[in-house]
Formats: structure tokens, C-alpha cells, sequence
């Protein structure tokens, strides 16, 4: 008997679903350079200078969420900038996304 009995084979259904990334909810396709304004937020600001202006808050939390709040980032507020994590392979962020987010905070005066 050269045969596997089938009933003794464990077959494990697996549900196949699509990886939704979180930043495909946004547009990226008309991507352009970085451009800092003076007196304006940008990407290069820390969380900490972000947080202490609601509107730049509302626009870092548009696209991270909560994620600053976490007693683990929390210290890292006045050091980290969103350009940073970019550079943070674990934070998944495409270069795309940067200029799209420093031109909303562009529009926000310090």
C-alpha cells in the first residue's frame, strides 16, 4: 500500500481576502515635490509642534490616527517628525504619500 489515507490529511481552509493597505484610501496619483513655506507646518515638524495646533493635529490624524497617543510613541513626540517615520520601514509609509500630506499642512499657519 504506496497510498496516503485521505482521512488522516488535515485540510485547512484558508479564506482568501486582499490586503487593503491603509494608505490606498488616498489619492497618490498627481504626486509632487516637497515645498516648505515659511511660518507654515510641514512634514518636517515634530508630533509634539503638530499636536499643539488642532488643524495640523486633525491633518496628522487624518492619515495615522490615533498612533502618537500610544504610551510607546508618546515619547517619541518631540523628537519624531512625519518625515522621519517615513524613513521607518515598520511605519509603511510610501514616499508618495509625504507631499500630499505637507501640502495640507502648508496651509496652516504656526
Amino acid at each position: 500500500m504506496n497510498e496516503i489515507d485521505p482521512s488522516y490529511i488535515c485540510k485547512k481552509e484558508e479564506a482568501a481576502q486582499p490586503v487593503v493597505n491603509w494608505f490606498e484610501k488616498f489619492d497618490l496619483s498627481q504626486v509632487q515635490s516637497i515645498e516648505l513655506k515659511e511660518g507654515y507646518y510641514s512634514t518636517f515638524d515634530t508630533i509634539e509642534d503638530l499636536y499643539s495646533n488642532e488643524s495640523a493635529k486633525a491633518v496628522f490624524h487624518k492619515y495615522f490616527g490615533n498612533m502618537a497617543e500610544t504610551p510607546r510613541f508618546e515619547v517619541l513626540r518631540g523628537v519624531m517628525s512625519i518625515e522621519k517615520m517615513a524613513q521607518i520601514v515598520q511605519f509603511n509609509i510610501p514616499p508618495e504619500l509625504l507631499p500630499v500630506i505637507n501640502r495640507e499642512l502648508n496651509v496652516i499657519k504656526k
